[in-house]
């Protein structure tokens, strides 16, 4: 139910769908990912609760924006 991915920023390939995470923790995820700086990466947090319209859609667009393919619910 937690994951903490800051400071992987060479990680491009994440799968952790499923997890019975809640939404703090994929809208943290997410902006991790985002933050990390790595670009045309894949994401799939799908199964867990959605991101959050404040923090987890804005870091999720700009994941896509840096090329990222990402599956949420």
């Amino acid at each position: 139910t937690d994951l903490y991915v800051n400071g992987a920023t060479l990680l491009t390939e994440l799968q952790c769908q499923s997890n019975n995470m809640n939404q703090l923790m994929v809208d943290t995820v997410l902006c991790a990912m985002d933050n990390n700086g790595a670009e045309d990466g894949y994401l799939d947090i799908a199964g867990n609760a959605k991101p959050s319209d404040l923090y987890g859609i804005p870091c999720k667009e700009s994941l896509a924006d840096k090329g990222w393919t990402v599956n949420t619910d």
